[in-house]
């Protein structure tokens, strides 16, 4: 029988690797996101996730992203490319700071 489906589980999980930016976690995020599968669906958050794989050269983000678009005001699209461009540059200050934290050691 295997074990028993948990979207919160899987989400959780997905979130996590997301976060790490694993393009395929950043992806399912994005479809839990957009279904909302295991969370409250948001379209704005799926769009962002989806940008940020796509942003990685993942074909099945780019697909996902495209869908979503035509389904999205202009609004929510400014707002997902905002919070998008929000986590690069979080990421990219925390990759500076970890390099730092390395060098220093």
């Amino acid at each position: 029988k295997g074990v028993k489906k948990n979207l919160k589980v899987a989400f959780n999980w997905y979130n996590k690797a997301a976060a790490q930016g694993h393009v395929v976690g950043q992806t399912n995020l994005g479809i839990m996101y957009e279904l909302g599968h295991g969370t409250k669906q948001n379209l704005v958050q799926a769009y962002m996730w989806y940008t940020l794989s796509a942003n990685k050269g993942h074909t099945k983000a780019t697909r996902h992203r495209k869908q979503l678009a035509v389904k999205m005001t202009p609004e929510q699209l400014n707002r997902s490319e905002t919070l998008a461009i929000g986590w690069n540059a979080t990421t990219a200050e925390l990759t500076q700071e970890r390099l730092q934290l390395i060098v220093s050691n």
